[in-house]
């Protein structure tokens, strides 16, 4: 009887745990508001998978950093140069002691202001995440508004490329001011027409367009029309792009309604 009284017991706390909200299973607890300001509990609509920081993006690479930060490259060529120098003296037989240690010595100084270099960059967080977007392969584009970039994951969240530094259709280097809404087109085989990045460069009045690579295309500048104010000033924080390569803008100080 002893023996039954347990089985049921058992079964009857599994049942319990079963029957838990599906809250219960999560770190948190969400909540939402009554008309008159109280907090209420609620139902979650979506639970934390993971974290995806510039560690889990793959960010701490010399070879990576060195094609966006010049400091980076410069560092790297050094200890390119030195491991180089090293690697002589190792193969010749007439080097001395003071020789082989000068070269080492050499070569742990510019590894460890590469490292140092990689971990400054390598750990730049995301910093004021204005605007993200997907495309039908997985990719992710994040506007990176604090550090002045776009970052390009693939589907496992990896870093692909950095838009950062450009060189504008005059040949001069350009780069973003406060880069915001960012906006994808995917390429079309029944036209040909190639897809594209669109990025608000907000206090730049401008619209940037790169190709899928990152490589630049073109500034779509400040729109002309009469139906703007001659004081107006065109700060574009969004967009949308149709099949019929028409843009829908959203200017933060623009109080017009959406910009085509």
């Amino acid at each position: 009887m002893k023996k039954i009284i347990s089985i049921v017991c058992v079964l009857f706390a599994a049942l319990m745990l079963l029957a838990l909200p599906v809250s219960a299973a999560t770190p948190y607890q969400t909540y939402t508001y009554s008309i008159n300001g109280t907090a209420l509990n609620s139902p979650d609509a979506y639970t934390p998978h993971k974290t995806v920081d510039a560690q889990f993006m793959g960010m701490y690479n010399a070879d990576f950093l060195a094609k966006y930060y010049p400091d980076v490259a410069l560092a790297k060529a050094e200890l390119d140069t030195a491991t180089a120098a090293f690697n002589k003296v190792k193969l010749t037989s007439k080097a001395g002691e003071a020789d082989y240690v000068a070269a080492e010595t050499l070569v742990n100084e510019k590894s460890t202001a590469l490292n140092l270099l990689v971990e400054t960059y390598g750990k730049i967080n995301l910093n004021i995440n204005s605007d993200i977007e997907t495309d039908a392969n997985g990719n992710v584009y994040i506007s990176d508004t604090g550090n002045k970039r776009v970052i390009v994951l693939d589907k496992y969240y990896k870093v692909k490329f950095l838009i950062k530094d450009f060189e504008n259709r005059n040949g001069i280097m350009d780069s973003f001011t406060k880069p915001q809404g960012v906006f994808v087109t995917a390429d079309d085989a029944l036209t040909g027409k190639k897809g594209k990045i669109y990025v608000c460069d907000t206090d730049s009045s401008r619209i940037v367009t790169f190709d899928l690579n990152g490589n630049f295309i073109d500034v779509i500048a400040q729109p002309e029309s009469e139906l703007f104010a001659a004081n107006a000033i065109y700060r574009p924080i969004a967009l949308a792009v149709d099949a019929y390569n028409r843009l829908y803008v959203v200017s933060s100080s623009t109080y017009q309604g959406i910009i085509v």
